[in-house]
């Protein structure tokens, strides 16, 4: 029997098959007469086969005998049919423009029958360990890369059925997919111009029936090692191929976070190798798309409440590993999706609100649970677990203190905090290397709420903006400014007394106002966390004052105090209570405004005016400059207050809210020589007398004007004891 008859035979019984899936005897009989004639003549067939006049549905069924018969079956040796495989589908064959439908025996479906063995398993898994394979699919590439690229136009975009091409997508996302997994073909294979399109079409096809979600899965895989070093331009191209070239990247996000949501599942679930694989895929998929802090596609992301649901899904992930059942190698892939993408997205821009995300998700929870593990890489004792601790890390030193100048994320954080089990901030985070950090934030927290609370107590109380009256009393015992809504006067004589002084100011304030209503602007900030601004800013100024005042004598002894700028910065994680410097009012001047603002003219003529009104009344006003973090950047808020604190002005709430009478004495680097508060007066007075000869010019016109004789010893002991009996008997009481 000759080799060509013996393949036309095969395309009989496939027929054959197809129609009654249980050959006859004769059949099973001529079946096995012919393997054996192949067997007999292996590089004969070989030959045949490589030929443009080969039989596609030979192809076919020499495809399907490889892949689905038991390993070994065929009678010819894989590195013969890899030799066929790839002769069908190199370069050269891959047709001109337009795509044309498919049809029997033609180039393309020559192709695409070798194309579904060529992404088989037996071959990829062997690329690792058989480096003549991988040399002929790494040469092979190009072709396969073309195909690839024909296939999913002609089979897959086309397909007018409801998941019609959803095996044709298959194949393609499984071959690009195992190719990505092999080391020396990974590096070709994401070189490859047009490589991040095909990923984006594969990665944006929507599947009706069930098996889609496995498809679903191995593109996001694909994505994930695709993107994770792209370029903006890349990313563009990835979700133009997604949209189908819609240039809006609200549909990539809409898409991807309905794959991840499906795939948030109890802790009991994501024990199971499965689930945990498909969720860590898709967490993949968000962090890469959202890692360009400039592009679209992570507002949209953002917008979508990814940090919600990854947050959501780190919950449960540590939750599941509680339970440690079995391999929890891929959850531990899943804690290191979360906590990356948690660690940028949160200083992303409007951070505040993806903060509070976060920690209304539980992110609290979730790092008192994770954070022994993560601290000695129990999870990972590679680059991966060193990474995943330096997140948390950056999270809970730097990203978390630094916004809680933000009411809404005060308010968040108190609540959530109280959530945390005690058993995990007892047997995790007080002996682990965040707790310093923990304590931080709860002390914070403490100061921040008190200072809420009070001003809630105080809401309603304003004051008359005349410069010349001191009355102030509720919002409706006076009178509100009708031009800019934002000032308060107690008759009509004082409005008209502060008007040369309010007028430009007024006008500005009510361009702003008209602005504000427009339905396209938002405000950066919301009202109740810009009057926290006010009331803290205010607040740590006064905090500071110690600090100032030593400032002041050193470097400005002959300036007067209402000449001085307050300048608190809280963008120092180290000094998270803010650190203080000071400026002069009369050069100060304002720095560019590094902020979104609907009328920057605007913005900018109100900061000239408000130092204007203070110069005029310099000893009216204190001129705070606060510097804190939005997102990746650092804005300035300038605000004025009545009346002047180098006047020695005190309030029972700035007395209630000074970090210096707390517990959590918060360091500054102006504090003399770094004391806590308590020793200041004491100790600090001995250390400022002890001057050595090269600070002794430094210090001529403070010793002039103070010279007070250093203490003896018993003093300042007998001294000490009574700074330190008064600090507890007010903690008693």
């Amino acid at each position: 029997m000759s080799v060509i008859g013996a393949l036309d035979i095969f395309g009989e019984l496939h027929e054959r098959a197809t129609r009654n899936p249980l050959p006859s005897p004769e059949e099973m009989a001529r079946f096995i007469r012919v393997t054996d004639a192949i067997t007999e003549d292996a590089e004969q067939v070989v030959r045949k086969a490589c030929s443009p006049n080969e039989k596609a549905r030979d192809l076919w069924l020499h495809a399907e005998i490889f892949t689905d018969a038991p390993e070994g079956t065929h009678p010819l040796p894989p590195d013969a049919l890899l030799r066929i495989f790839l002769w069908h589908t190199t370069v050269d064959k891959v047709p001109a423009p337009p795509v044309r439908p498919p049809a029997e025996d033609n180039v393309s479906e020559r192709a695409w029958a070798s194309l579904t063995a060529l992404c088989h398993h037996r071959f990829i898994d062997k690329l690792r360990q058989n480096a003549v394979w991988r040399q002929r699919y790494t040469e092979a590439w190009p072709g396969l890369f073309k195909w690839c690229q024909y296939f999913f136009e002609q089979r897959v975009a086309r397909n007018s059925q409801p998941d019609g091409g959803l095996y044709a997508h298959l194949v393609i996302t499984e071959l690009v997919h195992g190719l990505l997994y092999v080391p020396g073909l990974k590096a070709v294979v994401m070189s490859t111009p047009g490589i991040v399109k095909l990923a984006g079409q594969l990665w944006g096809y929507h599947h009706l029936l069930g098996d889609g979600h496995y498809a679903h899965m191995l593109t996001a895989r694909i994505t994930g090692m695709l993107l994770t070093v792209c370029t903006m331009d890349q990313l563009d191209a990835f979700c133009l191929a997604v949209t189908n070239g819609d240039d809006r990247t609200k549909p990539v996000a809409r898409l991807a976070m309905s794959r991840l949501k499906r795939t948030l599942r109890s802790p009991e679930e994501l024990l199971q190798m499965q689930h945990a694989l498909e969720l860590y895929a898709h967490s993949i998929a968000i962090v890469v798309l959202a890692r360009l802090p400039g592009h679209a596609a992570t507002m949209s992301l953002l917008l979508e409440n990814a940090t919600w649901a990854m947050t959501s899904a780190l919950v449960n992930v540590s939750r599941a590993l509680d339970l440690r059942r079995g391999d929890t190698s891929m959850l531990s892939n899943c804690v290191n999706a979360g906590i990356t993408f948690l660690r940028y997205a949160l200083i992303r821009e409007d951070s505040y609100r993806w903060v509070c995300q976060a920690l209304d998700a539980g992110l609290l929870e979730a790092v008192a649970s994770l954070c022994l593990l993560v601290e000695h890489r129990d999870l990972d004792s590679g680059p991966a677990g060193a990474h995943m601790r330096e997140c948390l890390k950056h999270i809970m030193h730097d990203t978390l203190p630094k916004h809680m100048v933000y009411k809404s994320v005060v308010k968040v954080t108190r609540r959530e905090m109280d959530e945390v089990p005690p058993r995990l901030v007892r047997e995790r985070m007080n002996v682990s290397y965040l707790k310093d950090d923990w304590d931080t934030i709860g002390n914070l927290v403490k100061l921040r709420a008190t200072l809420a609370e009070l001003e809630i107590q105080k809401k309603g109380v304003v004051s008359c903006d005349s410069l010349s009256c001191r009355k102030s009393g509720k919002k409706s015992q006076l009178k509100r400014c009708g031009g800019c809504q934002y000032v308060y006067y107690c008759s009509k004589e004082c409005q008209a007394t502060a008007w040369p002084n309010h007028k430009r100011m007024c006008q500005l304030k009510n361009e702003m106002n008209g602005h504000n209503k427009e339905p396209t602007m938002r405000m950066t900030f919301t009202e109740s966390d810009a009057a926290f601004f006010r009331k803290l800013f205010g607040v740590d100024a006064h905090a500071h004052m110690p600090h100032l005042r030593r400032i002041a004598k050193r470097d400005f002894p002959s300036e007067p105090g209402e000449n001085f700028v307050i300048c608190v910065d809280y963008t120092d994680p180290d000094f998270p209570a803010g650190k203080c410097a000071l400026k002069n009012i009369r050069t100060y001047t304002f720095g560019d405004l590094n902020s979104p603002a609907f009328d920057p003219a605007n913005v900018a003529a109100q900061n000239q005016e408000m130092i204007a009104m203070v110069r005029r009344a310099p000893k009216e006003f204190t001129f705070i400059e606060a510097k804190f973090t939005l997102g990746e950047r650092t804005l300035t808020r300038n605000v004025m207050i009545r009346p002047n604190l180098w006047a020695g002005a005190d309030s029972e709430l700035e007395h209630a809210m000074n970090w210096q009478h707390h517990d959590a004495q918060f360091a500054c680097p102006n504090a003399r020589h770094g004391l806590p508060s308590m020793f200041e007066g004491v100790i600090g007075d001995i250390l400022d007398s002890g001057r050595d000869s090269d600070s002794e010019s430094e210090w001529e016109d403070e010793e002039e004007e103070e010279d007070v004789p250093l203490p003896p010893p018993a003093r300042v002991v007998d001294s000490m004891t009574r700074r330190f009996e008064a600090l507890r008997m007010a903690e008693i009481d």
